[in-house]
């Protein structure tokens, strides 16, 4: 909702609650806009939110986590998307490496649209309070030159939530020019896995470690 104060209930939203769900007047929904804050409303009669409660702001997590994957071939990465932003995971960078199984054919700006359309509802699903951003698609090397990057390598050190930002490279691995642009490496276990499976370990480790649910090595 852009309005939390005001929530309009309009577009995808409203068919999600009126066509999909089927929702009757006087049902709640809890009106969310993206930004921390949430607010407990109503169905009315005329297919209105009418609020019930004061609206609440819930802070951030920090550390923020930021994870990246390798672009996928067909739907793996509208998954990849699904997945990261029902963990939490608070930025979502996909990338072009140079050893990308399939360029995509979308144009970045459609497919940055339908990912951030795919994290929009995954958001509401899991009813969370912070959208996450997801960035458009870039090359790899251009990101790797502008910021701090970590890739996930299995010759890599511990998982840590200082990571500015980690990104899971393609099947075929990174090639020695990009892990020379990277600021280190972080393994994510003991076994090999598909592209689309470690972004998922990935974002689930750091939100893990964030919220405590697992304790850090020198903790233990």
């Amino acid at each position: 909702m852009e309005d939390i104060h005001d929530p309009a209930l309009d577009g995808p939203e409203a068919h999600h609650l009126l066509k999909v769900l089927r929702l009757r007047p006087g049902e709640a929904v809890m009106a969310a806009d993206g930004l921390g804050t949430r607010r407990l409303c109503v169905l009315s009669s005329a297919n209105r939110l009418e609020p019930v409660e004061e609206a609440v702001t819930v802070p951030r997590p920090t550390p923020a986590v930021a994870v990246g994957f390798s672009l996928l071939k067909g739907d793996r990465n509208a998954w990849v998307v699904q997945k990261l932003t029902e963990l939490g995971v608070d930025r979502i960078v996909p990338v072009i490496t140079e050893r990308v199984v399939k360029r995509p054919k979308e144009a970045g700006k459609s497919l940055h649209e339908r990912l951030s359309a795919v994290s929009k509802s995954a958001f509401c699903q899991a009813r969370l309070d912070w959208l996450p951003k997801i960035d458009e698609p870039r090359e790899f090397s251009l990101l790797a030159r502008t910021e701090p990057v970590v890739c996930a390598d299995a010759d890599g050190g511990i998982m840590s939530t200082d990571l500015p930002l980690l990104v899971v490279g393609p099947e075929g691995g990174w090639s020695p020019g990009e892990k020379e642009l990277t600021k280190g490496a972080v393994r994510l276990g003991e076994h090999t896995l598909r592209s689309e499976t470690a972004a998922v370990v990935a974002g689930a480790l750091l939100c893990a470690l964030r919220a405590g649910i697992v304790l850090p090595s020198h903790l233990r």
